[in-house]
């Protein structure tokens, strides 16, 4: 059959979404680190004040504020640039999609002509099937030319909207909007499973959530996220809960319920706000058993020192970069578990807070042998019967906070029945309670995150080892009984 059009072209080959997303990743990552410099390097000349006084301590600390205020402009720029690459990096998804749908249509084109044009002229159809096929030729040129003004149209904004960051507006958002648009822009290209937990972690928390940090991929791939429910730059009091062993990123929603405890305990006790962050921000150690949710008391001293203090100090000192940037709130640092260990080393760096609060700690730091080594007004729950807390003074992690020679203000503990022998498991229910709502620790917390006076305890004169020898001469008793 002769007068049928040629095959349409192919769609040309778009830019990789995930090259560019992972370029956009770097920026973002770029912007964030020229924010945390120029917060590091205040939070540095704020510690030196301390202890620097005088004319040149004052000027030291006025270009220090000037110099973070420059950091986060030039940050903010680029933060609203990572915004419009990654939607870039969305609209070439689309059109990906698109690009695969047209690529399908000019395979069957070609298949159709091919076949049409062994076909003779002298067919009662042929005017009919000509008509048709170019009718299908028509139309999907003109579908070809709409996805390339799409792709034009997808480059034009991006380039519009570089040009527009460079120029360093004024912006009506916060650095934090602007970091949650980021990090929220980038979210949506992932897939990994720690995105998904994050996803959920933000539903949870309602429209007043952001995102404050997301990189998958950090720390050999355990990941970093950090979430904060409520505005952390207008509200009055601000907690970070500090998780410890076997979080990653995976694990933001149940950090985040622990986070959002806190504000609804902190809710029912004054009018003023209270925002909390979910802070997973540090490399924190893993064991198997524990991650399974496997608890074994005899292996409790096994797993702290396998952990050692490495975690907990490097942890720190990302946890004082981190509060270098909050905003100027009343904070709360609350850590739980190593995490406690790990905020007890950035409170002993200096970090920038108003209180602590350690609960189910395994120690207190190394080189912090009282409540005054961590230069910060201190409160502790450790429940008798938590083995996580047993550690303190006997592994490398330091000195049991709870213990009156620390110096440390107990919190109370919800009482509860000794685990017996084969039930293993309620000692990982003990050590997880601290947060839980309705309990006595989380009221305490909560009283203390708002500068209230909370219910205390008389702090511990027995050891972890004399605790543990407690509980082991109930239990032989138990069983004893049972047995006859």
């Amino acid at each position: 059959m002769t007068g049928l059009p040629s095959p349409a072209p192919f769609p040309p080959p778009l830019p990789s979404v995930p090259v560019v997303a992972a370029a956009a990743r770097v920026w973002l990552g770029a912007c964030a680190a020229c924010a945390s410099a120029g917060d590091r390097a205040n939070g540095a000349i704020r510690r030196a004040g301390q202890e620097w006084q005088g004319p040149a301590a004052a000027a030291a600390s006025g270009r220090s504020r000037a110099l973070q205020a420059e950091a986060r402009v030039t940050s903010d720029a680029g933060l609203t640039g990572v915004v419009a690459v990654a939607q870039f990096a969305r609209a070439l998804r689309r059109l990906g999609v698109s690009r695969s749908a047209l690529r399908s249509r000019v395979d069957d084109e070609t298949t159709t002509l091919a076949h049409l044009v062994h076909e003779p002229d002298t067919r009662p159809d042929a005017s009919a099937l000509r008509s048709a096929a170019w009718a299908r030729h028509r139309g999907l040129l003109h579908d070809l030319e709409a996805w390339k003004a799409g792709w034009r149209q997808a480059e034009e904004e991006l380039a519009a909207a570089l040009a527009a960051s460079t120029t360093h507006p004024q912006h009506s958002a916060t650095h934090h909007d602007l970091l949650d648009a980021a990090h929220r822009a980038l979210l949506v290209l992932d897939d990994s499973p720690a995105a998904d937990a994050t996803r959920r972690a933000l539903r949870d928390g309602g429209a007043e959530t952001w995102l404050l940090d997301f990189d998958p991929a950090a720390f050999d791939g355990d990941g970093r996220v950090v979430v904060a429910y409520g505005d952390p730059t207008t509200a009055d009091h601000l907690a970070v809960v500090v998780p410890g062993m076997t979080t990653d990123a995976t694990a933001i929603r149940e950090v985040g319920a622990m986070a959002l405890a806190v504000t609804g305990a902190a809710a029912s006790r004054t009018p003023r706000q209270t925002a909390s962050v979910a802070w997973i921000g540090y490399d924190a150690p893993a064991d198997g058993d524990l991650a399974r949710g496997r608890l074994r008391v005899r292996d409790l001293s096994d797993v702290i020192r396998a952990a050692g203090d490495r975690a907990a100090d490097e942890g720190g000192a990302e946890l004082v970069r981190f509060t270098d940037g909050l905003p100027d709130r009343d904070v709360t640092v609350i850590g739980h578990s190593y995490g406690a260990t790990t905020a007890a080393h950035a409170a002993a760096d200096g970090m920038d807070a108003d209180r602590l609060v350690l609960l189910g700690s395994p120690g207190a730091a190394t080189g912090a042998d009282n409540a005054s080594d961590l230069r910060l007004p201190t409160w502790v729950a450790a429940h008798d019967l938590d083995p996580v807390t047993w550690v303190g003074g006997a592994g490398p992690l330091g000195v049991d906070p709870a213990h009156a020679d620390f110096g440390a203000v107990r919190l109370p503990t919800n009482p509860v029945d000794p685990p017996h022998l084969d039930q293993a498991e309620r000692f990982v229910d003990i050590h997880t309670s601290y947060l839980v709502p309705g309990s006595a620790s989380l009221e305490a917390v909560a009283a203390v995150v708002v500068g209230s006076p909370p219910a205390t305890v008389p702090a511990r004169t027995a050891t972890g080892a004399g605790l543990a020898a407690d509980w082991l001469r109930g239990q032989a008793a138990y069983e004893l009984m049972s047995w006859r």
